[in-house]
């Protein structure tokens, strides 16, 4: 029993069958599950960056040690949040079925992609009423946030942590208050 999905394909009204709907799903999948072993491999290279960084702590000057942690701790939220976005969408892809309200233009492998970003969206904005669901809406939140590269919320972390980093130094938290003082 072979099952028909009326979606459109490029412009077209040509039914696409079951079996090519699973096969593009099943590239997508693929594809996130590269996404979420690339986006892991940056974390471990952000994290070998770290350690190097911390090796050379006292022969760099502190500022700029400062700045190239905070630069790294951005990156490293950032990423870590895209790969909670791609393990959401394995998650989701799995479920969602293509919506016919998108462009006539749109392929389906885009439809799928789009429809589960949409979900994502849905749960991220829902109300459950129990705590393990509250906590569900808040990681999807989170996902959808870093669906797309966030340059803004890494500035942010960026000015936060180097704050946090200066502020933590005796030496230059002496100096700001002196500084201060004489204002």
């Amino acid at each position: 029993m072979q099952c028909l999905v009326t979606i459109l394909v490029t412009g077209n009204d040509k039914p696409v069958d079951y079996k090519t709907l699973e096969e593009v799903r099943g590239n997508l999948l693929a594809y996130y599950t590269s996404q979420i072993t690339a986006h892991g491999n940056y974390i471990i290279a952000l994290f070998i960056g770290f350690l190097t960084l911390l090796s050379l702590f006292n022969s760099l000057p502190a500022l700029l040690t400062y700045v190239l942690a905070s630069i790294l701790f951005g990156l490293l939220v950032c990423i870590s949040g895209r790969t909670i976005f791609y393990g959401y969408l394995t998650l989701i892809i799995l479920q969602v079925d293509p919506k016919l309200e998108m462009p006539k233009d749109t392929s389906i492998t885009n439809r799928l992609h789009l429809d589960a970003t949409k979900e994502i969206r849905a749960v991220a904005r829902s109300d459950p009423p129990e705590k393990s669901g509250r906590l569900k809406r808040y990681w999807y939140k989170i996902a959808i946030n870093f669906g797309t590269f966030r340059f803004d919320i890494m500035i942010i972390l960026f000015i936060i942590s180097l704050l946090a980093l200066v502020l933590a130094d005796p030496n230059t938290r002496a100096i700001i208050l002196n500084a201060l003082n004489f204002i």
